[in-house]
């Protein structure tokens, strides 16, 4: 599926807001998740994946709508979480070998924020980590996800289509089709 217009411009603007945070592709994410490829690019990621974990850096109204299976929410209230908490997850996972660690929000800009802060508290506090640990932003975040018709689960565990828009305005702008939703089913 070609990318739209939209969401070159967003990766462009998040890509020029955080030139050291590493992005990642839908597809490639979705191959490291279900080992399915949608494209040649993801070929070329096959051997990079080690451990793969997932955090979704959204609060949690958005998280319950929907998400990517075992995506951990590191959003609490209006504060992210604390990196120390997500470095010391990564730390108990250290004789796995290698982790990649996938951040995503809405479109970009609070995933990139928290694998920037990750980055740079691991760089700090444990360099050694670091040899073994990748960090990604996911480009397009889960509106680029949902809008691929890719999987999500809802708060309950149910596949789902919809997707919390954060702002409404953003929301309509970037989703597309009927899948915005301001709250979970119930």
């Amino acid at each position: 599926m070609a990318e739209s217009l939209r969401f070159r411009l967003v990766k462009s603007l998040i890509g020029r807001k955080f030139p050291t945070v590493k992005g990642v592709s839908t597809q490639t994410v979705h191959f490291w998740k279900f080992g399915t490829a949608s494209s040649p690019e993801t070929n070329k990621h096959a051997d990079d994946i080690g451990k793969l974990v997932i955090l979704d850096a959204r609060g949690p109204e958005e998280y319950a709508v929907s998400h990517i299976l075992d995506a951990i929410n590191v959003h609490q209230g209006a504060k992210l979480t604390d990196v120390e908490n997500t470095a010391s997850l990564l730390k108990q996972n250290e004789q796995l070998g290698k982790q990649s660690v996938v951040c995503y929000c809405a479109v970009g800009f609070r995933g990139s924020t928290y694998a920037k802060a990750l980055s740079q508290y691991l760089e700090k506090e444990n360099p050694e980590l670091l040899k073994t640990v990748q960090v990604y932003n996911m480009e397009g975040g889960l509106f680029k996800w949902a809008n691929e018709g890719k999987p999500m689960i809802d708060h309950k565990n149910r596949s789902t289509t919809k997707a919390h828009p954060h702002y409404e305005l953003i929301g309509k702008i970037l989703l597309s089709g009927n899948i915005m939703a301001l709250h979970p089913e119930p």
